[in-house]
């Protein structure tokens, strides 16, 4: 979960400088992991929230005007989420260590998580639900 973290937290990324959404890519095979470690989706939300986070003076001045909630004005440390809510958590890919963080590419930008659906209107739970 440190891992997941530090990736949560670099100062290439506009939560740097405006806490909001994240996603979280997770491998099956890390999946399984945390899993047996007692973390759930709402366990790695509540890390990743409470432990992704920036030391104010590391982000002061790096040429982004910080565009922060007022509830948010003199917090140190600058958690790079608003809530646990902003940290979404998907399982996906093949095996191996390849999990990964989706951050945000704009201001303000607001997650959109849909369901892929089947023509019959069922939820896909994998690759080949499409096949049949």
């Amino acid at each position: 979960m440190d891992t997941i973290c530090g990736s949560a937290t670099t100062l290439g990324s506009n939560n740097t400088y405006i806490p909001g959404p994240l996603m979280v890519v997770v491998t099956p095979d890390h999946a399984r992991l945390l899993a047996r470690d007692g973390y759930d989706k709402a366990a790695i939300c509540k890390h990743i929230h409470t432990f992704a986070y920036h030391d104010v003076p590391v982000s002061r001045n790096r040429g982004l005007m910080p565009v922060r909630p007022k509830s948010f004005e003199n917090r140190h440390p600058m958690p790079v989420t608003r809530s646990v809510e902003d940290v979404e958590v998907v399982v996906a890919g093949g095996h191996g260590g390849h999990s990964a963080i989706i951050l945000p590419w704009a201001l303000h930008s607001e997650s959109i998580v849909e369901a892929v659906r089947l023509p019959d209107g069922n939820c896909a739970k994998c690759i080949n639900d499409f096949k049949r």
